[in-house]
């Protein structure tokens, strides 16, 4: 027998803590090897299993068209939106710092059309509207910490912009600006 495993993890926060467990032996922040391990989706939901959250160096949230800065502080802290905040379903294991260190906000691109104009709309909490991948990247968190970052589902579609690419790089700049050009030459 190889050990107490059954069933689909997807379905139990139990099983999928056995699977996580010892994936954290080979990746992420417990294993100390230095290779990352993340989690891609709607992590907030694994609301049994709160422990299971330091095994990951990064949280990817799928906030797809999320609108408004409201709605990514919503799903951060507060929750509401796709059930709770990171932070009230990891806040008993880590500080609200570390989560929102660790945190990915990313859009869907995978339409072209959106891809192309950089998402969807969105307003932040000033009222200012712009595309919601500009958005994510001037949000701050209404925590006061800093999000670990912004991303998009199919980057790949966004390579017919010209320059290649320019709504990613833009975002990149607006975290981290640079005084060098993100742009090819």
């Amino acid at each position: 027998m190889a050990g107490p495993y059954t069933g689909n993890i997807v379905n139990s926060d139990e099983h999928l803590f056995f699977f996580i467990d010892e994936l954290g032996k080979y990746l992420g922040p417990k294993s100390g090897t230095g290779r990352l391990l993340v989690i891609d989706g709607e992590p907030q939901r694994i609301t049994t299993k709160p422990e299971i959250g330091t095994y990951f160096d990064y949280f990817i949230i799928q906030a797809y068209k999320p609108g408004s800065d409201s709605n990514l502080d919503k799903r951060l802290i507060d929750g509401k939106v796709w059930g709770p905040g990171l932070v009230e379903t990891f806040g008993g294991v880590m500080t609200e710092e570390v989560i929102t260190r660790r945190t990915i906000m990313t859009e869907n691109f995978e339409a072209t059309d959106a891809a192309m104009d950089g998402g969807y709309p969105y307003t932040d909490r000033y009222g200012n509207s712009m595309k919601s991948l500009e958005g994510m990247a001037r949000w701050q968190p209404r925590n006061g910490f800093r999000k670990g970052g912004v991303g998009t589902y199919h980057i790949e579609a966004e390579f017919g912009t010209s320059p290649e690419y320019k709504n990613i790089r833009r975002a990149i700049q607006i975290m981290n600006p640079s005084s060098h050009s993100l742009l090819k030459n």
